[in-house]
């Protein structure tokens, strides 16, 4: 039940005010809010309807519950694990299968940082070993910018 438009128990709300300004505004009588940040909710509404726990989100993005939409699109989009998942579980990092090839003519040889390696004299049967140069920072992410998310609970 939503009162007074703060959200029902339950809601999560995007805001990009800080937690001390939030819970002023928000947190009135028995409503309150907290950050979704994987702290013990015993004893709140929201543990009464069944929530045992909440999780850590923070530096986490948000994904919608598939329910089915991996299978019935067939067009690859959505969550290819939605049979196993559940509301509020965390998911693990994935970089999605992929691979690179390389092609070159051993006998011209393979253009290289301002000059050309020549694999003409190369004994046939051999293994080349090549590899890419890592490129990247510590994660795989996409474009985005950083909001507080809190989670009503009374």
């Amino acid at each position: 039940m939503d009162i007074n438009g703060h959200g029902a128990i339950g809601d999560v709300k995007y805001s990009i005010l800080e937690p001390k300004k939030f819970f002023g505004i928000h947190n009135k009588g028995s409503v309150e809010w907290i950050l979704l940040d994987g702290r013990a909710i015993t004893g709140s509404q929201l543990a009464n309807e069944g929530v045992v726990a909440i999780p850590d989100a923070r530096g986490m993005f948000i994904r919608s519950l598939d329910m089915g939409r991996f299978q019935t699109k067939g067009d690859g989009t959505g969550d290819p694990d939605w049979q196993i998942r559940n509301v509020v579980e965390p998911q693990s990092d994935e970089f999605r299968s992929h691979n690179h090839s390389l092609n070159f003519e051993p006998t011209t040889g393979l253009p290289t940082g301002g000059g050309e390696t020549n694999f003409a004299n190369e004994p046939f049967g051999r293994t080349l070993k090549l590899q890419t140069v890592p490129v990247g920072g510590q994660e795989t992410r996409p474009k985005n910018i950083a909001l507080y998310l809190y989670l009503r609970i009374n």
